[in-house]
């Protein structure tokens, strides 16, 4: 039945990546607390916001030109609810088109760094639409690091892009996707706890989301004081596309400490690069469990690894639409829906692959469907995106509860 469905729509055209991003683009919220020491001693709390304009209430203007603002609240409290620091600002945005006010690639980015002593507290977010007046809310329980103790520790990394021409310009990647290829990725990690004098060494290590190892490099410092910073430039190894997971790891004489976090590569084009519809290896197999029995699926995936490319070889074989080719259509057709899912339904935070969410399901089991519509895409609702397929006569409702891209499907009719 499934082989079925993807016959049906094999030959249809591909989306293309400006339609793509218009339809999903990225998540609309995003919302991460990162921590550094600062010289006063006490930690410098960075607080990471993105909102997309989509879910933005846009008002044209008398100059032809679309305008909207939004105000943002930050508190952190003590157990008793007690106001430690915080801080409030508005920003206003214009565009000079429709569809800018709606577009879902666009992720206006805000970072808020406040000064907090070590401790328990709970941060505070509302951000207001200056338009429509509803708010969105966050509480988030926080320990505050102390870099100044003696032990090793290492805190959440930081990611930024160097623009070419300007190594002491960086900017700030809320989304932990570089698609701009004329800029290097960069990683920053706060290290505290050293001894000032001691040397002390960093060592990184790139690898895939399988832990296969990619590149491994490892740089020798001298601590003047007990907490520092480090923006590390990735090497060109990583000028690819794909998926990956930074390790740090900070020694100090017998002392050790670890970090680690992902990030991903969604360039357009690059010399040298594989076509966008490439998929690795190991994400063949995987997807097939959308159109295969479960329990041939489960067959397949405890078979060895030559036994998998048998079964694999053979499956796509038989079911070639035009076996006097050389192309196989029908798989050509499958796994482009696969890469597609994986270039926009990522979530690279939960470490899941396109092809493994409920939208890249649908996707790769239905193709591209007919039309996408948010029936309310406001600060204050849920994300919500309704896929329908005319040919099909079949509707599916996503929803994301969380504003991290992660959408659920809801209803299916």
């Amino acid at each position: 039945m499934l082989i079925g469905l993807l016959a049906q729509g094999w030959s249809r055209p591909a989306e293309n990546g400006k339609k793509a991003k218009a339809i999903f683009g990225k998540p609309p919220f995003v919302f991460r607390v990162l921590q550094l020491p600062a010289d006063s001693g006490r930690t410098a709390l960075e607080i990471e916001l993105g909102l997309i304009n989509d879910v933005l209430q846009f008002v044209r203007t008398d100059s032809g030109t679309y305008a909207a603002g939004y105000e943002v609240a930050v508190d952190v409290v003590d157990e008793d609810r007690n106001r430690i620091t915080g801080v409030l600002f508005r920003r206003r945005l214009v565009v000079s088109a429709f569809d800018e006010s709606n577009s879902r690639e666009h992720l206006n980015q805000e970072c808020v760094t406040l000064l907090v002593p070590s401790g328990m507290f709970r941060l505070m977010l509302d951000i207001m639409d200056l338009e429509t007046r509803k708010h969105l809310r966050r509480e988030r329980e926080i320990e505050v690091r102390d870099y100044r103790a003696e032990r090793l520790q290492m805190g959440e990394f930081g990611f930024f892009e160097q623009q070419a021409g300007h190594p002491d310009s960086l900017r700030r990647n809320l989304s932990r996707e570089f698609t701009d290829l004329r800029a290097r990725p960069v990683v920053r990690v706060p290290v505290g706890g050293l001894v000032a004098g001691d040397s002390a060494v960093l060592r990184f290590r790139l690898s895939d989301w399988k832990n296969r190892r990619i590149a491994e490099w490892q740089k020798a410092f001298l601590p003047q004081t007990r907490a520092t910073v480090f923006n590390e430039i990735l090497p060109d190894s990583v000028l690819k596309n794909g998926r990956y997971k930074i390790t740090v790891i900070c020694r100090q004489g017998k002392r050790q400490q670890h970090g680690k976090d992902f990030f991903a590569i969604q360039y357009a084009r690059a010399p040298g690069m594989a076509a966008p519809t490439a998929i690795d290896i190991n994400d063949r197999i995987g997807p097939m469990k959308y159109i295969l029995p479960e329990d041939q699926y489960r067959k397949l995936i405890a078979a060895d690894s030559a036994e998998q490319r048998i079964f694999w070889e053979q499956f796509w074989k038989r079911r070639d639409p035009t076996p006097g080719t050389v192309e196989n259509e029908l798989q050509q057709e499958f796994y482009r829906r696969v890469a597609f899912a994986n270039r926009h339904f990522t979530l690279i935070a939960d470490q899941r692959k396109g092809w493994q969410t409920d939208r890249g399901r649908i996707y790769i089991r239905y193709g591209p469907p007919d039309w996408v519509r948010r029936p309310s895409q406001e600060l204050d609702h849920f994300q919500t995106e309704v896929w329908y397929y005319r040919n099909l006569d079949r509707r599916f409702v996503f929803r994301d509860k969380h504003g991290n891209g992660d959408f659920k499907l809801i209803y299916r009719e």
